[in-house]
């Protein structure tokens, strides 16, 4: 199950929101290129040009990782990216490429939960 949504939050506030859903419901984690092509309609109206996932690289730069602890084995990255290691959390790029970009936490955007 996934849940979208358009308004604007920080990586943080949308990670709380998610976890506050029913369930085993945390920011998005996209395992394969089936889950991604999955989450992709879900996207359309978005005021936003890009939207959170649950990856981040708080620990290490460039070491991405899901809520959960585990390792980001699925990257759809947008051409040169990862690109900058202020850039800790992971967004979908819905205007350019459609593929990951990292990205300020502190920025706003859309986000997609899943349960699991």
């Amino acid at each position: 199950m996934m849940y979208f949504d358009a308004d604007g939050y920080t990586w943080a506030q949308a990670r709380t929101l998610c976890e506050s859903l029913p369930g085993d419901t945390v920011l998005a984690k996209i395992d394969d290129a089936d889950e991604f092509a999955l989450a992709q309609p879900l996207f359309v109206g978005t005021p936003y040009d890009e939207v959170w996932f649950g990856a981040n690289d708080f620990t290490t730069a460039r070491v991405w990782m899901w809520t959960d602890g585990t390792p980001v084995t699925y990257f759809s990255w947008k051409t040169g990216e990862p690109n900058n290691t202020n850039d800790n959390c992971l967004v979908f790029d819905l205007d350019r490429s459609g593929n990951y970009d990292d990205r300020t936490c502190s920025d706003r955007t859309s986000y997609l939960c899943s349960r699991y």
